[in-house]
C-alpha cells in the first residue's frame, strides 16, 4: 500500500486476503467494486481484479474502505504483512488491550455476584426461588457461590458438547497452568476481605475457586 514501507510480497499478501474475504462473502469482483463505489471509492471490476492480483497500489484510506465493504477489521486484511518484530508488537498491543478490558469487566462481575450472595444471606427464604435445570438449587444461602461454580461447570460441558463455544486451545499442561497463573496475577488486589482496620487484599476462597473453574483452556491433541 502506498505511504507504507511495503514491498511486492506484502502487497501480494494483502491482495490474497482481499480475494479470500470477498470469496467468503460470495461476492463477485463486480459486486465488491459496486460496494466500494458506494463508499466513495469509484472502481470497476477490472480495478478490483488488479487489487487482488497485487498489481494496483492501495492507499491506507482505500484499505479502510475495502475492509468496511467486506465487513472485516483492517487487521484481517493485513495478516501476514508485518515483519516479525511488527507482528510481535501488534500481538502485545492486542494482549494489553484485552487485559485492560478484563480489568474493567471482571470487578463488575465479581461485585454483582457478591451483592447477590449478600442479598441471599439477608433473605435466605429466597434460596428456593433460585433454580437451574442442570444443577438444581443452592443448598443454602452460603451455597450460592459454589452453586454458581457448579452452574458454570455444567455450562462448559454443554458448550463443549454442542461445539457452540470454543475454548482457548493450549499445547501443553504447563502452558495451561502458566495462563491460569497469569489470570491469578491479574486478580490480585481485586478482592478485599473486610477485617476492620486491618483489612488485607486477598481472595475469598469461594470466589477464587469459582474463577478457577472457568474451564476455557483446552489442551490441543497436537500438544506434547
Amino acid at each position: 500500500m502506498t505511504s507504507d514501507p511495503t514491498g511486492p510480497a506484502q502487497l501480494s499478501v494483502f491482495a490474497q486476503n482481499v480475494a479470500r474475504y470477498r470469496a467468503a462473502r460470495g461476492w463477485t469482483q463486480r459486486e465488491l467494486a459496486e460496494a466500494l463505489s458506494s463508499r466513495g471509492m469509484p472502481v470497476d471490476s477490472t480495478a478490483v481484479s488488479r487489487i487482488e492480483n497485487g498489481t494496483r497500489d492501495v492507499r491506507l484510506s482505500e484499505a479502510l474502505l475495502i475492509a468496511d465493504a467486506l465487513s472485516v477489521d483492517l487487521d484481517r486484511l493485513l495478516i501476514g504483512m508485518r515483519s516479525p518484530a511488527q507482528e510481535l508488537r501488534h500481538r502485545r498491543e492486542v494482549s494489553d488491550d484485552w487485559a485492560l478490558q478484563f480489568s474493567e469487566i471482571l470487578p463488575n462481575w465479581l461485585h454483582s455476584m457478591r451483592r447477590t450472595s449478600e442479598f441471599l444471606q439477608e433473605n435466605p427464604n429466597l434460596v428456593a426461588t433460585v433454580f437451574d435445570d442442570r444443577v438444581g438449587r443452592p443448598k443454602s444461602a452460603d451455597d450460592y457461590l459454589p452453586w454458581v461454580m457448579r452452574r458454570i461447570r455444567s455450562k462448559n460441558d454443554q458448550f463443549r458438547i454442542a461445539r457452540a463455544w470454543q475454548g482457548v486451545v493450549v499445547r501443553t499442561d504447563i502452558e495451561a497452568r502458566q495462563l491460569m497463573q497469569v489470570i491469578g496475577a491479574a486478580l490480585e488486589g481485586l478482592l478485599t476481605v473486610a477485617e476492620g482496620e486491618d483489612a488485607q487484599a486477598r481472595h475469598p476462597h469461594e470466589i477464587v475457586e469459582l474463577l478457577e473453574n472457568l474451564t476455557f483452556l483446552e489442551r490441543s491433541n497436537n500438544g506434547g
